[in-house]
């Protein structure tokens, strides 16, 4: 799930000032892994919830913020946690 949004009142602030379409995607994503083997410490399953928030300010630049929930047994330790990442020229 995405959903591309751009306050106006953003417009006059460094966010906006310089760039002629910025945009910011709120990001939701699940996934499920079931590998098809038990192990010592259980099934081997696990489900996923990522929320994040991108910031776009022109067509070839990102810079994301994610959290990340691991539900399940194939993570032996908590895995949850913040992701931040940033890419340019995909």
């Amino acid at each position: 799930m995405n959903y591309h949004f751009w306050p106006r009142t953003l417009d006059h602030t460094f966010l906006g000032r310089r760039f002629s379409n910025p945009t910011f995607t709120l990001v939701g994503r699940y996934g499920h892994a079931n590998i098809d083997t038990t192990s010592r410490t259980g099934d081997l399953k696990e489900d996923r919830y990522t929320f994040g928030l991108n910031y776009r300010p022109f067509e070839d630049f990102v810079i994301k913020t994610e959290y990340q929930v691991n539900i399940g047994g194939i993570e032996r330790e908590n895995a949850d946690g913040f992701l931040a990442s940033i890419s340019w020229q995909f």
